[in-house]
């Protein structure tokens, strides 16, 4: 968790914190080919901890007028793994899922 800097510029995150965090949190598996969230998407309830495995992040460009993040072509963004997170942005800011995230492995 002190790794991701969207949530080390909005808190201080000692060890109590991230226990407390790590408290309120349980563990899931999922299968490769899972798509974990949605770019654009308003849902926005839970933040993830990569234990374990690879998740592809994909965002999608509008890049006609009205065209849906899911018509535009989707470009890898990059890859996380053991010990990093995503999903806090929509969390902390109420807005839409800001990328696409898919397991790669189980």
């Amino acid at each position: 968790l002190k790794g991701n800097d969207n949530l080390a510029s909005c808190v201080d995150l000692d060890d109590l914190k991230i226990k407390d965090v790590i408290d309120q949190m349980w563990k899931e598996s999922v299968a490769a080919g899972t798509q974990i969230i949605t770019q654009g998407d308003m849902s926005a309830d839970y933040f993830y901890i990569v234990m374990e495995g690879t998740f592809e992040v994909l965002v999608s460009e509008e890049n006609q007028a009205g065209q849906s993040v899911e018509c535009a072509a989707a470009t890898r963004a990059g890859t996380l793994g053991p010990g990093q997170s995503f999903g806090e942005l929509a969390l902390m800011y109420i807005a839409p899922r800001a990328a696409t995230i898919i397991a790669q492995s189980d």
